[in-house]
């Protein structure tokens, strides 16, 4: 699991963590669940004392039961589960390692988490994260994760392909149609306690210009990855991208969050994946996009050799396709003014 394998050290696990409002963990890799300790273990860390800690879990749910779920609900965990859709569209990827689907299983324990939800209200809401196929119906898809699985709250993510990727680019052309037609889905519910990450944080970004300000002033969020060991590494996504960039060293038990934080090296690739491409500088969208930021998508979408994040998004067609058709129907219903949206 997650826990250290000794005692934390009082520098590594106070000094300067006071700049820290809130420490989200979320606890995920591989087709299994952590440790039991692993709840335990972060919440020793002693980080409670001068933050905000939430911890949550992104799990295939296959291992829930009700001494997980015990656990989940004395730590206030947030629980994700892994599911793409429908049987035919969940197991044409996600196979254990006997190649048989895991569809099931999943589901299994799915219903496990929303049962103890609903009969003792201890849980939050139990949200998924579904990796887009663009193979299948997306209407369907999205029917299926809110009428039949119950989900409200759905983070749809997109294949981490990079630019350089020839599969990518040829993905790609098949996410404007998939993205369209799960958007379409979403807003012709008319259902508010429905929410789908994707878009739902670029709708008041469009609407209102002020959204981003706001924004803004409730401080930078850092991801970085912590290993078993304690090892500090960038965010995980970039693992692919930027293999160099990871097991040099830093380990929390002898590195301050604010010092890793504050490297150079890491500091420029938080910099350099958070900036606006230069290609999108006179794009009148930049604002609601950021680069695919916006709407919760890694900047590995970005990344080529040649000019590292500087690239619009592999996706940022099938982006552009969804909010100009939110544009349309904020001006329409009189929200916006169109001349606010072309203002970048």
């Amino acid at each position: 699991g997650l826990a250290p394998r000794r005692p934390i050290t009082p520098r590594a696990r106070t000094n300067d963590v006071s700049v820290i409002s809130a420490l989200p963990f979320a606890l995920y890799r591989s087709s299994t669940i952590v440790s039991s300790r692993t709840p335990g273990a972060v919440m020793g860390l002693g980080c409670s004392e001068v933050a905000t800690v939430r911890i949550g879990v992104q799990t295939n749910a296959m291992l829930v039961d009700e001494d997980w779920i015990s656990i989940f609900e004395e730590f206030r965990i947030g629980v994700g589960v892994s599911i793409d859709g429908d049987r035919e569209t969940h197991d044409r990827y996600r196979l254990d390692h006997n190649g048989r689907g895991t569809y099931d299983r999943t589901v299994r324990g799915l219903r496990l988490l929303q049962e103890a939800r609903r009969s003792r209200q201890r849980l939050p809401e139990v949200a998924v994260l579904a990796v887009a196929d663009f193979a299948s119906d997306p209407v369907a898809t999205f029917r299926h994760l809110v009428d039949d699985l119950e989900f409200r709250f759905i983070h749809l993510l997109l294949p981490d392909y990079d630019r350089d990727d020839v599969a990518g680019r040829l993905v790609a052309q098949r996410a404007q149609r998939f993205l369209l037609g799960f958007y379409r889905a979403w807003v012709s519910r008319r259902d508010p306690s429905i929410a789908v990450r994707l878009f739902s944080n670029t709708l008041p970004v469009l609407a209102d210009r002020s959204v981003v300000a706001a924004r803004g002033t409730q401080g930078k969020a850092i991801a970085f990855t912590v290993s078993s060991d304690g090892d500090l590494d960038p965010p995980d996504d970039l693992r692919n991208v930027l293999k160099s960039e990871f097991g040099l060293g830093p380990n929390v038990r002898d590195t301050a969050l604010a010092d890793f934080a504050m490297n150079s090296r890491f500091a420029h690739i938080l910099t350099t994946s958070a900036a606006i491409p230069t290609d999108c500088g006179s794009c009148a969208l930049k604002t609601a996009c950021y680069n695919g930021l916006q709407q919760t998508q890694s900047p590995v979408h970005r990344f080529s050799k040649k000019r590292g994040f500087d690239n619009p998004s592999l996706y940022c067609d099938g982006y552009k396709a969804v909010m100009i058709e939110m544009a349309a129907a904020l001006v329409k219903s009189g929200n916006v003014a169109l001349e606010e949206l072309v203002a970048g």
